[in-house]
């Protein structure tokens, strides 16, 4: 490898050996990922390692058994956010069927470990496009959790081009191994709702975004927009960065329904063991939680 530098009487190399001397070299393959541009200068830079390590215990895989007219049957899966100690799980409402699909069942694996925790459908925000499932027959334990509630209170709110990052995970044949992704807010926007647009490597909906620090400052969020104000007349959809103040609303009315879920849930699977059959819990009916929608303006 050589070096050019400007001399008076021309262009002269410097020594190969002068270079080596200063500086040890560094593999590219061994340097830090650069943040993505635009969020390089806005803040300190995550330690990705420990955001991981702090996070990675609360974000789990839910299985979902989806069933159509006719008795077709498929399963499929999500990523989701354990927020509340006793098991109760934030996702994409999106995932969790609609339309021709039927839920019939759900289940949820925690970390790397094959075990399905059975769990029920507690309710679903309409508005907010985001679901609550509640994980069930866990013997009292408290859950790994991402605490929303105590993260709401922040100040100030994430600044545009601050560097932030998102954690998921893979599926289940690379052992549903905990990933972590770089991305920051690019707009403000007010209408329909406050939220932010991103850019970056991360844009799972249903999950939180976390700051340098490893505290969630948003959720992502599938959402559309005014009706009739896109430039075709109609509305578009697209993920984008919910505040943790409208989310937290909408966390308050789901837990108001666990306990009504659980019972019913215990009352089929009795029902089930009474016919000699194992008939999944039935699950919430498709509406924001309490009939409300915490995430209007």
């Amino acid at each position: 490898m050589t070096a050019r530098r400007r001399t008076a009487g021309g262009i002269a190399l410097a020594s190969v050996a002068a270079l080596l001397a200063s500086a040890a070299p560094t593999r590219a393959a061994d340097a830090p990922s650069p943040a993505p541009a635009g969020a390089r200068d806005a803040g300190p830079q995550p330690d990705l390692e420990a955001v991981l390590a702090r996070v990675a215990p609360a974000v789990v895989t839910v299985q979902f058994l989806l069933r159509y007219e006719g008795g077709f049957e498929t399963t499929d899966w999500a990523h989701g956010v354990v927020v509340d100690p006793s098991g109760l799980v934030l996702l994409a409402s999106g995932n969790v069927g609609g339309g021709d699909a039927k839920l019939a069942d759900v289940k949820v694996l925690l970390g790397a470990d094959p075990k399905e925790w059975p769990a029920v459908l507690v309710a679903r925000d309409s508005t907010l496009d985001l679901a609550y499932v509640q994980v069930l027959g866990d013997e009292g334990r408290p859950f790994a959790h991402v605490d929303l509630d105590a993260a709401a209170a922040r100040k100030p709110e994430p600044r545009l081009g601050e560097p932030l990052c998102g954690v998921t995970r893979t599926g289940r044949a690379f052992d549903y191994a905990p990933s972590v992704r770089r991305l920051y807010f690019t707009t403000r926007i007010e209408a329909p709702r406050r939220m932010w647009d991103f850019a970056g490597e991360f844009g799972e909906a249903g999950l939180p975004v976390f700051d340098a620090t490893g505290q969630p400052v948003a959720v992502l969020s599938r959402q559309s927009g005014t009706e009739g104000a896109d430039e075709g007349g109609g509305s578009s959809t697209d993920t984008f960065a919910l505040p943790l103040s409208t989310v937290v609303k909408s966390l308050e009315q789901a837990r108001k329904r666990v306990p009504e879920a659980v019972r019913k849930a215990a009352e089929a699977r009795k029902d089930g063991e009474a016919r000699g059959d194992a008939e999944p819990a039935k699950p919430a009916p498709d509406a924001a939680p309490g009939g409300e929608k915490p995430g209007g303006r």
